[in-house]
């Protein structure tokens, strides 16, 4: 790369495409237009549309020169004549470039529409290209609309915006539109790594993939931050943590040592980890973004074996990848889904919050408080504190033989164990089937079925062995029997049952109600009574 001050040119303008092969990420409207050329259909106005650095007047370049190249009306023009040169250079006399944002008085429009009726100086058509059209003035509008609707045989509109929604559907009807969609990070990824090759700097792709997440789908944007990178980095080795402190952007191994600190429950590393990041400027919101996504793939590594292989295979994902396998043992499903929903929420009220790093440090505080790892290791904790208050810990328990373990009256221990949400519900629907070798069979009600999980049993049994004080492996079995298991949950079914009965009945023999019913000619509802009587006990 030259680095004399006369001679430097700046990436966006030396790599701006010269052809429609050179266009990267707009392959559905380049196709369209190298069709219209090729057959020689052209409409007299274009409109392309999308957000900034996508390639809108780009594209509309290399449409003019595609129009006005001397040999023909091609796809592929020449890039050689004098017309191609001159626009490539950006002096054709013949294409008319218009700043509406700097020209929305209707004088201006009027004098720009004066000179439509002569013929072009020399090239086959005379090209108006007008960039961000919305900022026209209504009147400008109005003066622009006629032209517009039946210009002469030898001009061009070449329209140009990042609103369309402000034009008005008079022009909106009489133009080809084309929407030009904001680029994927692996196309701008693909694309910095040609320009950086090309240009002999060496660089690392994690750090092209930081310049990717920070562009936001615009290569124009994505050019300008590589240039700021390069002279911060003397136009060597562009690194990913040197991007990181200059730009405050995340960067992807900072957010997977903090989640790697949080799955571990370790508060002191991630605070700490926190206040680092802080001092390097860091956007907070890019950090829960990175966050949000670490936890989304894992949820998903853990939930579809094999997902992994659906991701992209260069070699900055295959790093990660490997990152996050490390954790899939490492937490249980429910935590994930856990840490997710508390640190999207949190997101949303991170500008409430005194300062950026207080507001996220409260939420890894909030999910370590709710880690359903912390929460059984606070309950275990309480049960010793109970246990010591009452004088049961001055000795350890004793183990208690297998044949007396085959007498325990296991479902009375089922209805007494601690355990709530969840697990309660498992429990309110099991019944107890058998208990031989240290394995306790229980059988689930199969409408329940979906409550299930290997994490719900492990908790269960852990709950048993602490209440026996011996090894015991947990089996749930579930119930295809026709007839209804005799749960907890159908006992207590069954006795509310009894009891509304008793309630109808009793409203049925009572006399002011029958009374009311023959005088009114009215009828006793009984299932609406049996509604009512549900939802004021809930």
């Amino acid at each position: 790369m030259s680095l004399s001050g006369n001679s430097y040119q700046v990436l966006a303008r030396k790599w701006r495409p010269h052809s429609f092969e050179e266009l990267v990420g707009q392959d559905v409207a380049v196709l369209a237009l190298k069709h219209a050329l090729e057959h020689n259909i052209l409409h007299h106005a274009y409109l392309f549309t999308g957000t900034r650095g996508v390639g809108k007047t780009s594209l509309a370049r290399l449409l003019a020169k595609a129009m006005s190249c001397e040999q023909k009306v091609s796809a592929t023009p020449c890039g050689k004549c004098a017309n191609c040169l001159a626009i490539d250079q950006g002096n054709f006399p013949d294409l008319i470039e218009i700043d509406a944002a700097s020209n929305t008085r209707v004088e201006d429009i009027r004098d720009l529409l004066s000179q439509v009726a002569y013929a072009p100086l020399v090239g086959r058509f005379k090209i108006y290209l007008i960039d961000e059209v919305h900022m026209l003035s209504t009147h400008s509008f109005n003066a622009l609309l006629k032209t517009l609707e039946e210009p002469p045989q030898h001009v061009k509109f070449l329209l140009a915006t990042t609103d369309p929604q402000k034009l008005p559907v008079t022009i909106l009807s009489r133009v080809l539109r084309f929407n030009l969609k904001a680029l994927s990070p692996d196309v701008v990824v693909k694309q910095l790594g040609k320009i950086l090759t090309e240009e002999k700097i060496a660089f690392q792709p994690e750090a092209l993939s930081l310049i990717a997440k920070a562009a936001k789908g615009s290569m124009r944007d994505a050019l300008t931050v590589l240039e700021q990178a390069l002279a911060y980095s003397n136009y060597k080795n562009l690194e990913a943590a040197s991007l990181s402190q200059l730009l405050g952007i995340v960067d992807p191994k900072d957010a997977l040592e903090l989640l790697t600190s949080l799955i571990k429950l370790d508060g002191n590393a991630a605070l700490a980890k926190l206040k680092a990041l802080a001092e390097v400027s860091l956007d907070f919101n890019d950090l829960l973004d990175e966050l949000l996504l670490s936890l989304q793939q894992l949820a998903l590594m853990q939930s579809l074996p094999g997902y992994e292989k659906l991701l992209d295979s260069d070699d900055f994902n295959a790093w990660r990848i490997g990152e996050l396998k490390k954790l899939l043992n490492l937490t249980s499903a429910e935590n994930l889904q856990l840490y997710y929903q508390i640190l999207l929420l949190g997101k949303r009220d991170l500008a409430f919050s005194a300062s950026p790093l207080s507001g996220v440090e409260m939420l890894f505080l909030r999910c370590l408080a709710f880690s359903a790892d912390t929460l059984n290791a606070k309950a275990s904790a309480n049960e010793k504190l109970t246990n010591h208050l009452a004088g049961t810990t001055t000795k350890p328990a004793p183990v208690a033989p297998q044949p007396k373990a085959m007498e325990m009256d296991f479902p009375k221990l089922l209805k007494t164990l601690p355990c709530k949400g969840l697990l309660k519900n498992v429990l309110d629907h099991c019944t107890y089937k058998s208990y031989q070798d240290s394995v306790l069979v229980l059988e689930l009600d199969s409408a329940q079925q979906a409550l299930l999980s290997p994490n719900v049993t492990q908790r269960l049994q852990k709950l048993i062995q602490d209440a026996l004080k011996q090894p015991v492996t947990v089996n749930i079995e579930i119930s295809h029997y026709k007839e209804q298991l005799a749960t907890n949950a159908a006992q207590l079914n069954m006795a509310h049952q009894q009891e509304l009965n008793q309630a109808l009945e009793t409203l049925q023999q009572d006399q002011a109600i029958c009374a009311m019913q023959k005088e009114l000619q009215a009828k006793l509802e009984l299932n609406q009574i049996q509604m009512t009587t549900t939802a004021i006990e809930k």
